[in-house]
C-alpha cells in the first residue's frame, strides 16, 4: 500500500492544499489500477490476503473523503445551507415553532457531527433563533442553561419565541410561575421578540409571569394566543401587549373574544380568530373597524347567534382575503348569521371569499340570499370564490354567479350547477373548478364542463378552463366503486385531450372531505 500523501488531513477537518489534493488523486489512481484490491472470491483467500484487501479499502475510503467536494466548500456556503435547514423537531402542538432543544434535530444536531461542521454552526446566529420553551414542574435542571445558550449564540437577531405548559387535553402542570427561571430568563429577552406563540391557560398568575414585557415588546410583529383549555375569567384582562405597536399578525384561539380589546390593532395586516363558543359576530365587526390595514381575515367558530344590534357599514380597502368557516358541533345549536356580518363590509379589493361549513355538510345554517347578491356586487374584485355551504340551493348558487363574472377560480359542493356553467355564459373567466360529489354517482356534468370550457388547442387558450380538481369520498360498495374508476378514467382522458389539468381526490374518511386548508382553499 503507498503511503499517503497527506497523512495529518486524514485525522482533521482540514481541506488540502492543491497539491495535496492532486497528489492525494494521483495516489487512489494508482491504487485503483492495482488489481490486488479486487475483493471477488474474498472468502476464498487466505488470511494475509484477506487483510491486505481490508487495509486497501480502508486506505481508498479514507483518501476519498478527503478529496470529497464538502471538504472544499467555504464556511460562507455551509451557513447557507445551515440556514435552510430544520430549526428543531416538528410538534402537534403549536406546531408552528419546532423543538429548539431536540438533540436529534435542529442546530444541536449540527453541532453533533464533527468539529468544522460545529464550528460554523456555533458562529451563525440565525441557527439559534427559534427557542420553542414547555413548562412543567419541576422544571428540568438543563433548561435554563439552554435558554442562556441559545440567547447568546443568536446574538442580536430576532426570537421566534414559543412559551407552553406542558400537558395534555385540560390537565395542566403546576407551574411555579415566579421561580421559573428560564421563563425569566427568555422574558428578560422580550425587547428580541418578533414572533410569539403562547399557548396558557387563562389564570392570572401565568400571565402576570409576563408582566416585565408590557413595554419592551418594540420587535413584536406576529402574535398567536391560544388558551383553549381553559374558560377565559370576565374579570381578567391581558394589557402586556398593548404597546406592541409593530403588531402586524394576530391569531387567537380562545372561548372570549374581548381580549381583543387589550391588543393594538392598528398595523394588522393578518388576523385569525377562532372561537370554540357560540357567539355573535357584532364584537368582531366592532374590532375590525379598528383594523384600517388588513388585508387577511379568517374565522372560525362553532356557532353564531342572531343579535337585534345593527352593525355598522365598515370599509376595510385593503383586505384581499376573508374566510368564514363554521365548524358546528350539533345541529341543534344556534344559527350561523354571516349575513349581518357580510352586510355590513364593504370590501373593495377583496379577491378571495371562502364560506364553509364543516363536519355538518348537510345542516341548513341561515342563509340570506339578497345581502350576499349586494356583498359580491360591492367586490368588483373578486377571483376567487368557495362556497361549501349546504344551505345554498342550486338556483340561488347560479344567481350568484351570475353576478360573480369576474370569478377565475371556483370551489362547490354540489356537481348539479356544473351543467349551466357549461351551457351558459357563466363565469366567463373561469380558470380552475374545485367540484365535491357525493359517492353515488359520478357527475356525468363534469364532462360536459370539460367538452365545453376546455381547449383542443395545443396549450390550450388563456380564456379556457385549465384545471379541473373532482373530490368524493371513496365508495364502500364494490360495483360502485369499479364504475367511478372506469368513470375517472373517462374523465382524466378528457381533461388531457381539452388540455385541462385533473386532479382527483379520494378521502376515505368523511371528515377528510372537508379537510382543505385554510390558506389554500383551492386545489
Amino acid at each position: 500500500m503507498p503511503p499517503s500523501p497527506d497523512s495529518a488531513s486524514l485525522s482533521s477537518n482540514t481541506s488540502p492544499s492543491i497539491d495535496q489534493f492532486r497528489a492525494t488523486s494521483q495516489s487512489l489512481s494508482t491504487t485503483q489500477s492495482d488489481p490486488s484490491h479486487l475483493d471477488q472470491g474474498l472468502e476464498s483467500l487466505s488470511k494475509p490476503n484477506q487483510t491486505q484487501c481490508s487495509a486497501h479499502q480502508t486506505y481508498m475510503t479514507e483518501h476519498l473523503a478527503l478529496i470529497a467536494p464538502s471538504r472544499r466548500l467555504p464556511p460562507e456556503l455551509w451557513v447557507e445551507v445551515f440556514t435552510r435547514c430544520s430549526k428543531g423537531a416538528p410538534c402537534s402542538i403549536v406546531p408552528s415553532v419546532d423543538d429548539s432543544f431536540d438533540a436529534k434535530a435542529g442546530p444541536l444536531l449540527l453541532t453533533h457531527v464533527c468539529s468544522w461542521w460545529r464550528a460554523i454552526a456555533i458562529s451563525t446566529p440565525a441557527l439559534w433563533t427559534t427557542i420553542r420553551l414547555v413548562l412543567a414542574m419541576p422544571q428540568a435542571a438543563h433548561l435554563s442553561d439552554l435558554v442562556d445558550m441559545w440567547i447568546a449564540r443568536s446574538g442580536t437577531l430576532p426570537l421566534k419565541v414559543a412559551v407552553l405548559e406542558a400537558g395534555n387535553g385540560g390537565f395542566r402542570s403546576a407551574v411555579n410561575w415566579e421561580g421559573h427561571t428560564a421563563l425569566k430568563i427568555l422574558v428578560g429577552q422580550s425587547n428580541r421578540w418578533a414572533d410569539a406563540s403562547l399557548d396558557l391557560a387563562p389564570y392570572d398568575p401565568t400571565w402576570q409571569a409576563f408582566k416585565f414585557m408590557r413595554n419592551n415588546l418594540s420587535q413584536l410583529r406576529s402574535l398567536s394566543i391560544d388558551t383553549t383549555q381553559r374558560s377565559w375569567p370576565t374579570d381578567l384582562a391581558i394589557d402586556i401587549f398593548e404597546f406592541a405597536h409593530q403588531l402586524s399578525s394576530l391569531a387567537l384561539n380562545t372561548y372570549n373574544p374581548y381580549i381583543l380589546l387589550k391588543i393594538p390593532l392598528l398595523n394588522l395586516t393578518s388576523f385569525h380568530i377562532h372561537w370554540r363558543g357560540g357567539i355573535s359576530f357584532h364584537p368582531l365587526v366592532f374590532a375590525m373597524r379598528s383594523m384600517p390595514n388588513l388585508q387577511k381575515c379568517v374565522i372560525l367558530c362553532n356557532s353564531s347567534f342572531q343579535v337585534s344590534v345593527t352593525l355598522p357599514d365598515t370599509a376595510l380597502l385593503h383586505l384581499t382575503s376573508l374566510t368564514i368557516i363554521l365548524q358546528q358541533p350539533d345541529a341543534l345549536a344556534a344559527g350561523f348569521d354571516v349575513g349581518k356580518m357580510l352586510g355590513a363590509l364593504c370590501l373593495p379589493s377583496l379577491s378571495v371569499l371562502v364560506l364553509r361549513i364543516e363536519n355538518l355538510p348537510y345542516y341548513k345554517a341561515p342563509w340570506d340570499q339578497e345581502i350576499f347578491i349586494e356583498f359580491i356586487r360591492r367586490s368588483p374584485a373578486l377571483s376567487r370564490l368557495a362556497l361549501n355551504y349546504s344551505s345554498i340551493s342550486n338556483p340561488q348558487l347560479e344567481e350568484i354567479l351570475q353576478q360573480a363574472s369576474t370569478i377565475q377560480h371556483l370551489s362547490i359542493d354540489t356537481p348539479d350547477v356544473l351543467m349551466q356553467i357549461a351551457q351558459t355564459p357563466l363565469l366567463p373567466n373561469l380558470r380552475s373548478i374545485d367540484v365535491t360529489c357525493d359517492e353515488n354517482a359520478f357527475p356525468q356534468s363534469l364532462l360536459h364542463l370539460v367538452t365545453s370550457r376546455g381547449s383542443t388547442h395545443g396549450g390550450g387558450h388563456p380564456s379556457h378552463l385549465r384545471a379541473v380538481t373532482l373530490r368524493y369520498i371513496r365508495p364502500t360498495d364494490e360495483l360502485l366503486r369499479e364504475e367511478f374508476l372506469k368513470e375517472e378514467k373517462k374523465f382524466i382522458e378528457l381533461c388531457w385531450r381539452h388540455n385541462v389539468c385533473p386532479c382527483i381526490e379520494r378521502p376515505i374518511l368523511y371528515e377528510e372531505l372537508f379537510d382543505v386548508s385554510i390558506d389554500n382553499p383551492f386545489h
